[in-house]
């Protein structure tokens, strides 16, 4: 706090794996706690409350996860919440279907195997939803799903393997 700019920052990794929470201290960015394993979290976002808390939302395992942090600044991590805030019949897939954290020129022949063989899909790569690949949101892996692929392929830059959420937690200080 008292300092412009964000101070705290969520990170969700695959490698270092899982929700990172930072805290910046004494000008150095501190890590707070880790919450989730590797591969499990594939992006976050947060916002500041105004009653001070933060709300952190994820992707998780193909469903989002809205998280309360009731002491964003410095204060530790909370469990998981035991149920999902939005389901994977709600939810858009990210077309990361090779598991590397990016949706990317790579993701391609596991998208083609996910839709044209998805037994093969699911051996090849275990404890990938296949509703990754459920782009056009409609709670299904299917040809219509092709375009916004595309789409998400053609506006990735395809160079970062974590999506970051953070805020300043004293706004105007």
């Amino acid at each position: 706090p008292n300092v412009p700019g964000v101070d705290t920052l969520y990170a969700a990794c695959s490698n270092p794996t899982g929700l990172r929470k930072y805290s910046l201290v004494n000008g150095t960015w501190t890590l707070i706690g880790v919450m989730g394993s590797s591969s499990d979290i594939e992006q976050v976002t947060a916002r500041l409350e105004s009653d001070g808390s933060a709300t952190v939302f994820v992707w998780r395992e193909g469903s989002i996860y809205r998280i309360t942090d009731l002491a964003p600044y410095n204060g530790a991590l909370l469990p998981w919440p035991e149920a999902p805030y939005i389901t994977p019949t709600t939810a858009c897939g990210t077309g990361d279907m090779n598991n590397d954290g990016v949706t990317n020129i790579s993701d391609v022949q596991p998208f083609v195997e996910a839709l044209v063989n998805p037994a093969s899909f699911q051996a090849n790569h275990p404890g990938v939803p296949l509703l990754r690949g459920d782009m056009n949101c409609d709670g299904q892996l299917d040809g219509r799903d092709i375009q916004a692929f595309v789409s998400a392929l053609i506006g990735s830059s395809g160079d970062g393997a974590f999506m970051l959420g953070g805020f300043d937690f004293a706004p105007g200080s």
